[in-house]
């Protein structure tokens, strides 16, 4: 990092590497499994508040990215169960989505193998740290 660079800006480009660095190893990891990244991230996000629903401009927004991409994405979570879509009582143009229990076990099965790979990443570093060839 500079010399110059304020302690803030220090900070934003450590989470910034940190964040790079988990998506690469994420996405590697459920490389193994039929839910791409970007899906993950999504039920992620869905999980998180099993019982609130969402709409697309409202995922749009709270991923700062625009209503096609999430379109596409959660076309692909409807298509295989993970989301449910109703249409919202107040205006039957907008579509409420929510995750559905297969989306739960979805995500729940991705975090644990994400979780099971680093574990043994960790434990392999430990056990290398610790060799006498270390």
């Amino acid at each position: 990092m500079r010399a110059n660079s304020s302690e803030e800006e220090q900070i934003a480009i450590s989470v910034g590497v940190i964040a790079q660095l988990v998506e690469t190893r994420s996405q590697r990891i459920l490389s193994k499994t039929r839910l791409p990244y970007a899906q993950f991230v999504l039920l992620l996000h869905f999980c998180h508040e099993p019982e609130r629903e969402c709409t697309v401009s409202s995922l749009a927004d709270a991923f700062q990215t625009d209503q096609s991409r999430i379109s596409k994405t959660v076309r692909r979570l409807l298509d295989r169960g993970y989301v449910a879509v109703r249409p919202d009582p107040d205006d039957g143009r907008v579509k409420r989505l929510r995750v559905t229990r297969k989306g739960i076990q979805a995500r729940d099965r991705s975090v644990a193998l994400i979780e099971r790979s680093e574990e043994r990443r960790v434990g392999k570093e430990c056990r290398s740290r610790s060799s006498p060839d270390h």
